[in-house]
Parts: C-alpha cells; sequence; structure tokens
C-alpha cells in the first residue's frame, strides 16, 4: 500500500511528485507544468466571467485537489523512513508546487475580493426590477 501512495499514476500527479523546482526540470515535466501552469492562469483570468461560468468550478476543484495533494505528501513525507530521502523530497516538492498554485489562486480571489469592495454592492435583481418597473 505505501508503494501506491508514493507512486501515483496520472500525468498531473506525476508533475508534483516529480520535483518540479526551477533548477531540476526535465523537458517532460516542464512540459506539464507549463500546460497546468497556462490553465491555472487562464481559469483565473475567465473567472467570474459570464462567458465562463464553469471557471469558477474548475478553481474550486482544483484547489481542492491541492489541497488533498499537499495533505498526501505530508503524509508520505511523515509515513516515509528517514533513510528514503528520495521520496521526502519528491513529496517536499509536490506540496512546495501544490501552494504556490494555491496561492496564485488565493491572491486572485482576494483581488476580486479587494475589488468588489471598491465598486460598492451590486444591487440585487429585485432592486433592478423595481427600479426598472416604475
Amino acid at each position: 500500500m505505501r508503494r501506491s501512495l508514493s507512486r501515483p499514476s496520472s500525468p498531473l500527479s506525476d508533475l508534483f511528485r516529480s520535483g518540479t523546482t526551477k533548477a531540476n526540470k526535465t523537458s517532460h515535466d516542464a512540459d506539464y507544468k507549463s500546460i497546468l501552469d497556462t490553465f491555472v492562469t487562464d481559469l483565473l483570468a475567465v473567472l467570474y466571467r459570464p462567458e465562463w461560468p464553469a471557471a469558477s468550478l474548475y478553481v474550486n476543484v482544483l484547489s481542492r485537489l491541492m489541497v488533498c495533494l499537499d495533505r498526501l505528501m505530508q503524509l508520505i513525507s511523515e509515513i516515509s523512513p528517514l533513510e528514503d530521502l528520495k521520496t521526502s523530497a519528491e513529496a517536499t516538492a509536490a506540496r512546495s508546487t501544490a501552494l504556490d498554485y494555491l496561492g496564485d489562486i488565493a491572491a486572485q480571489l482576494r483581488s476580486f475580493h479587494l475589488e468588489m469592495h471598491k465598486k460598492g454592492a451590486v444591487p440585487s435583481i429585485d432592486e433592478v426590477r423595481t427600479a426598472y418597473s416604475d
């Protein structure tokens, strides 16, 4: 069972598991990382736009996956023996990458929150109806 925890099989989990720091990327891992970077950037660019209603759902799912991945890698690093430094380094790199993405998502959500507070309250649909029905 320990092997299945430390060796996920999807390309996304391989990206996180492989230690995707800027100093030690392979071209295969860099391809996945660039695709994921572009995907997250595009999602955050279209978040809350009416043309892309599912963007918030994707951000929600992606955030939950990152949190689960962070918890899984923390568990792996805690249960792996001290002599198995490769697994521990992979878990640390995966946690770091997941937290980087979570930080980007949280920063964008915070900027949306601050922007909405600057604009003031948005009228509800009932308020708009009563204003235009007169």
